[in-house]
């Protein structure tokens, strides 16, 4: 799976409430993403599901890996998930693009009802902001609403 990040020149991150009933956030303030397809790389995910839920092309040269999430549920079921941040892209903002989500928009950290978001999030975000590469492991009941525990191992890249 890939996480998408997109950070204005603003330093605001593209968030919305995910309309999707088959995913574990469902109703949720999420970022954009989603599964990789058989035999396709990461990044080519992360181009691929950009466009799809947002209408938004990466430039992929401004595009690069903040790191991973492994989200692990106690029905067994594990999600790894590679975060990317994404600073230019190309196209004109459009949550109606997509299925996916009923609304997107450009927040500041501090705008963004942290509440309505799945625990941990707000750490993720602060860390990219803040230049950290991710390696959090999550520990989930049944669903992402419900976190046991959260391992944030971040780092700073050399």
């Amino acid at each position: 799976m890939v996480l998408l990040v997109f950070i204005d020149k603003e330093n605001r991150i593209l968030i919305g409430e995910c309309a999707n009933g088959h995913n574990p956030c469902f109703g949720m303030l999420i970022e954009p993403g989603g599964k990789r397809e058989e035999g396709e790389s990461s990044v080519d995910a992360a181009l691929r599901e950009g466009p799809q839920e947002t209408n938004l092309t990466p430039d992929t040269s401004a595009m690069s890996s903040a790191g991973q999430l492994t989200v692990r549920f106690t029905t067994g079921k594990i999600f790894r998930i590679e975060v990317f941040t994404v600073r230019n892209w190309f196209g004109i903002l459009r949550a109606s693009s997509s299925p996916e989500f009923k609304s997107l928009n450009f927040l500041g950290v501090n705008e963004i009802p942290w509440e309505k978001a799945p625990e941990g999030d707000e750490q993720m975000i602060r860390d990219i902001l803040d230049g950290y590469k991710l390696d959090y492991t999550i520990w989930c009941g049944d669903s992402r609403k419900n976190v046991l525990c959260i391992k944030p191992t971040r780092y700073k890249p050399k």
